[in-house]
């Protein structure tokens, strides 16, 4: 008991203050001594998605601020409606990628939140990292599926179907959209996940 919560306070610690940047969470997690090898490998391959999101981000975030784009005509630092019709197709590549990414560590980092204390618990009772509850198994590329889900329909928020600019209250109202779709798809992904695995239970229970 006292190891988990000792675990959780870690981990905890490790998330909230720029976790989004380092993902040290993960490298904690594939640190602790009772996780078994599988696990330990997932967590550090989700450590090493933060900082390969971190670097795309700085990479593009820098170029799309060295002054390559097109002065927007209404004055703002960008929008929706100037990033598509005024800026050059390499502009408008990078700009997006630089944003996937950084949606990438977002998501995952909010995700990882709503699941912090919980793998603590299992990962101190050396028992596999799991989906929110007794969901699933985070193997087989199931968590970073999820977390893909989520980045796709955040991208397609942000690229077509809100109409957002700097200039405006707009971008943090469409932030908090963009928060509300990272966790409607995580609680979407695990009831999902639940039914398909009581389903197969079930399966399994009936033939035998």
């Amino acid at each position: 008991m006292k190891s988990s919560m000792a675990s959780g306070c870690l981990l905890v610690c490790l998330w909230a203050p720029l976790g989004f940047l380092h993902g040290s969470h993960w490298i904690a997690l594939a640190c602790a001594k009772s996780i078994e090898p599988r696990q330990r490998r997932l967590a550090c391959g989700h450590g090493a998605s933060y900082w390969a999101g971190f670097l795309v981000t700085a990479l593009g975030g820098g170029w799309c601020r060295s002054g390559v784009n097109v002065a927007c005509p209404g004055g703002e630092d960008m929008s929706r409606a100037c990033l598509w019709a005024q800026q050059t197709a390499a502009y408008q590549v990078i700009y997006t990628a630089h944003y996937i990414s950084l949606a990438w560590i977002c998501t995952h980092w909010v995700m990882d939140g709503c699941h912090i204390v919980l793998w603590a618990r299992q990962g101190s009772r050396g028992e596999p990292l799991r989906l929110l509850c007794d969901g699933p198994e985070l193997g087989q590329g199931r968590y970073a599926a999820v977390v893909a889900i989520a980045v796709l329909l955040e991208t397609l928020t942000w690229t077509g179907f809100y109409d957002w600019s700097t200039a405006d209250e707009s971008i943090n109202s469409m932030a908090l959209v963009l928060l509300l779709e990272m966790v409607a798809v995580l609680l979407t992904a695990c009831v999902l996940l639940r039914f398909v695995r009581s389903r197969s239970r079930g399966a399994v229970v009936v033939t035998s």
